[in-house]
């Protein structure tokens, strides 16, 4: 029941948009006044979070968030590569010890 109001909700903003765009049409600054007011209704329903926790530290300063942000999508890349490498060179490793007792095993049936 509720799925269906909020359906009906969403459907009835659309249309209210559509004709809202559609009339000023030949109005540059009308459409975009329209298009703000959907901009500002989706913006004042974002959530502003106080702080950030990296690792185990909570940060308020916003300049070290960016910064921890930086930090963190400037150096994702090179670690899953070095994880990677070192999941790579285990199962290498692993193929290793397996050959090794397969071939161990073979001499000792002989």
């Amino acid at each position: 029941m509720y799925k269906n109001k909020l359906t009906n909700i969403r459907a009835c903003q659309k249309d209210y948009y559509t004709i809202q765009i559609e009339n000023n049409k030949n109005n540059i600054k009308g459409i975009w006044n329209v298009l703000y007011s959907i901009i500002q209704k989706i913006s004042s329903n974002a959530i502003n979070a106080e702080y950030f926790v990296d690792e185990v530290i909570n940060i308020n300063n916003m300049e070290d968030v960016v910064n921890g942000f930086n930090n963190y999508f400037v150096n994702i890349g090179p670690k899953l590569a070095e994880k990677n490498q070192k999941q790579t060179q285990r199962q290498k490793e692993r193929k290793m010890t397996m050959g090794m007792e397969i071939q161990i095993q073979i001499f000792l049936v002989q």
